[in-house]
């Protein structure tokens, strides 16, 4: 990777706002383009997942936690292609009510977070728990 050059206009590859090369996309978070037309599924579950995380590859199923609660209904959108639903990421009304069904389904914890709050997401931040009590363990 190289780096950009310096400003004195040695060449003009790079657009300095976006720290990236002229033409190159930025597909953001969970994207990655890999043919024309298709998008590459970009999991945030992997091998570093701790091993009793019940959350450990896989995604969640949208459209059932859907069916099973109303609050997060109204945020899962079906893809036509696939027919799997999926939130949109940059909702926090989504994503707190993701978090929500997860920590109900999975646990059976009733959870809210006020909306001016940050939301931790459930799956990783359990992974830190877990972690911490097999060190506790040692």
């Amino acid at each position: 990777s190289r780096e950009p050059p310096a400003a004195s206009g040695e060449s003009a590859d790079y657009d300095r706002t976006a720290m990236k090369r002229k033409g190159q996309i930025d597909y953001g978070p969970g994207k990655k383009k890999t043919k024309k037309g298709e998008w590459a599924k970009v999991s945030s579950n992997n091998s570093r997942m701790h091993p009793r995380n019940p959350f450990n590859g896989k995604d969640p199923d949208y459209k059932a936690l859907a069916a099973k609660y109303d609050f997060f209904a109204n945020h899962v959108k079906v893809n036509p292609n696939s027919s799997r639903g999926y939130i949109n990421y940059t909702d926090a009304k989504a994503v707190i009510s993701l978090n929500r069904a997860l920590m109900k389904d999975t646990f059976g914890l009733e959870w809210n977070v006020p909306m001016d709050r940050l939301c931790p997401p459930v799956p990783n931040r359990l992974n830190y728990i877990l972690w911490i009590q097999d060190l506790l363990k040692i």
